[in-house]
């Protein structure tokens, strides 16, 4: 299976004392993105109501000559080219987005100038038909 849109991955690489050390960016295509509209929140908690699904397939990741892995390895790499993590805490902008944060400032202004979502939940659906095999990460609006 495969979805229409694109979205550009950030992965935070952090440090042996778990500071930022530098910013890792991939664009991946054929995803679903699936926003939750606007809802009234005068009464609920508005962080469950922000809270939309992306959907990665890994047959689209594997056309695209990618591979998804842990946090921990993709720290440990010297070369970040071809991989990516599916962590909570890291940031997905809708569409293809060349701003990047500085490793060792602060986020706001990255978080202000962009459309900036944040993996808050990732569930592994790598099983059954292969063509079936994805992810699905829920994120939430970023809080500058």
């Amino acid at each position: 299976m495969r979805g229409t849109d694109t979205i550009t991955l950030y992965n935070a690489i952090k440090g042996a004392h778990g500071d930022i050390t530098a910013w890792h960016r991939v664009v991946i295509a054929n995803v679903h993105l699936e926003p939750v509209k606007g809802a009234a929140t005068a009464f609920t908690n508005r962080s469950e109501q922000r809270n939309s699904l992306v959907m990665i397939w890994a047959e689209a990741i594997a056309n695209q000559g990618l591979q998804c892995v842990t946090k921990d390895v993709l720290s440990a790499l010297e070369d970040y080219t071809g991989y990516f993590a599916l962590c909570n805490g890291d940031y997905i902008v809708p569409g293809i987005c060349d701003g990047m944060p500085s490793a060792g400032q602060s986020i706001k202004a990255f978080l202000q100038t962009y459309d900036v979502l944040q993996i808050t939940a990732v569930e592994r659906c790598l099983y059954g038909s292969p063509y079936l095999q994805h992810w699905e990460v829920t994120v939430a609006w970023a809080q500058a």
